[in-house]
C-alpha cells in the first residue's frame, strides 16, 4: 500500500504543477476535444466533498472505537484521492473556462479562488 501512496502523491504533483501552468497561458487555441474534457468539471467538483462527508464518520468511528474498524490507512488514502480529485476537477475548470460562453470578469475571480 505504500507504494500506492507514493505513486498518488507523485501523480498529485504532477497535476498541480499542471494546473498551474494551465492557469498563466492562454488555453483558448486548444483543441475541442481537449477543451470537451472541461465538461465533466461539475461532475468531478462534487467528487471531493462526498470524500469529505465520508471521511467525517470513518476519522469518528477510528478515534471511537477499540477495535480497528477502520484503518488509519484507508483515511490516508481517501485523503489522496480526494486530492487526485479535486485536481482534476480544478484542470477541468481551467479547460472548461477555455471555451467561449462565460463572462471574463466573473471567470477570472471564480479561477483565483479555486486555485
Amino acid at each position: 500500500m505504500r507504494k500506492h501512496n507514493v505513486l498518488l502523491s507523485n501523480l498529485i504533483i504532477v497535476l498541480q504543477v499542471f494546473m498551474l501552468l494551465f492557469s498563466v497561458v492562454e488555453l483558448s487555441s486548444l483543441p475541442d476535444w481537449i477543451k470537451y474534457a472541461g465538461k465533466f468539471h461539475p461532475v468531478l467538483l462534487h467528487l471531493p466533498i462526498v470524500l469529505i462527508l465520508i471521511l467525517i464518520p470513518a476519522t469518528w468511528l477510528i478515534r471511537k472505537s477499540e477495535n480497528e474498524i477502520i484503518s488509519p490507512n484507508v483515511i490516508e488514502l481517501l485523503l489522496l484521492y480526494n486530492a487526485l480529485i479535486a485536481s482534476l476537477a480544478a484542470i477541468g475548470g481551467l479547460l472548461l473556462a477555455a471555451s467561449d460562453g462565460y463572462e471574463r470578469e466573473t471567470l477570472t475571480w471564480h479561477k483565483w479562488t479555486g486555485i
